[in-house]
């Protein structure tokens, strides 16, 4: 898996930087996956080399008309639990590999664990270098044997952009299902974004967009498509900690009416102090 990531890795990087944006940019404007997300937007920052990120996520739709789908049942959206468990490692300071727990509960569905990810980062070019700070991530989807669910690969294009106290973040996102009949479906994508206020260390603003819009070749109608707006604060006591809370709502038939998320984050070095970078 990390052999097809890195491959896949250098097969980008050899191309023009603009081409670049311009064919995530475009791929993620035009395309969604509409399946039952975690809500995250993600900066070009990765953990340093030796470096370990681990992180806990909880999303809970508190009010909902939709349904999710559990081995060829529909449920309730609306008291739907998601969790997720993440460990992240830095292989070198621009390098990061990964791997989720993912787990779900409802009031009609007891907790289980339902899916694993893997995923890799890679940050490109030094910090401001470039009018965007650019970063790739790689991730794979392979579901649990009790759930119904093809395996997925997404690559997600990150574009961060410094402008006095604000940070803007865009994350244009394409992905694909490679097993069971979903195969023979096109590419699917997303686009998320988000602009944060960071005056203060302790405490930072934010909004964020989620939108989801169906397959490139055939896009959802707009009822049905997904688009959700997020406040977020995120908190930070100490060195090393990030604790990010957010309320979502969905600004169409096709979104869940509310949702709540937190994002617990803690990164510390594994390195002998003697090692540790200056």
């Amino acid at each position: 898996m990390l052999k097809l990531a890195k491959n896949n890795l250098l097969k980008i990087l050899k191309m023009k930087y603009y081409y670049k944006i311009l064919f995530f940019l475009v791929l993620g404007l035009c395309t969604s996956s509409m399946s039952a997300q975690y809500y995250r937007v993600y900066g070009w920052e990765t953990p340093q080399k030796g470096w370990l990120e681990i992180m806990l996520w909880n999303k809970n739709v508190a009010k909902s008309d939709l349904t999710f789908e559990q081995n060829g049942n529909d449920y309730s959206s609306q008291g739907l639990y998601l969790h997720s468990v993440e460990v992240e490692y830095g292989v070198t300071d621009r390098f990061t590999v990964g791997m989720y727990g993912d787990f779900r509960n409802s009031s009609d569905v007891s907790l289980s664990y339902y899916r694993f990810r893997a995923v890799a980062r890679y940050a490109l070019f030094t910090k401001y270098q470039r009018f965007f700070d650019t970063a790739l991530y790689l991730e794979y989807y392979q579901p649990s044997k009790d759930v119904e669910d093809p395996s997925e690969m997404e690559m997600r294009l990150i574009l961060q952009k410094d402008l006095g106290d604000f940070r803007l973040m865009l994350n244009p996102t394409i992905s694909k299902d490679i097993s069971g009949e979903e195969v023979k479906d096109g590419v699917n994508g997303n686009f998320f974004g988000g602009i944060y206020w960071r005056r203060y260390y302790a405490i930072q603003l934010g909004a964020e967009y989620y939108g989801r819009y169906g397959q490139i070749r055939d896009l959802l109608p707009s009822a049905e498509q997904e688009h959700v707006v997020f406040g977020v604060a995120d908190l930070k006591f100490f060195k090393g900690f990030n604790w990010q809370l957010g309320v979502g709502a969905g600004l169409n038939s096709g979104s869940d009416d509310l949702i709540i998320k937190s994002i617990i984050t803690y990164e510390f070095s594994t390195l002998r102090p003697s090692k540790q970078s200056m």
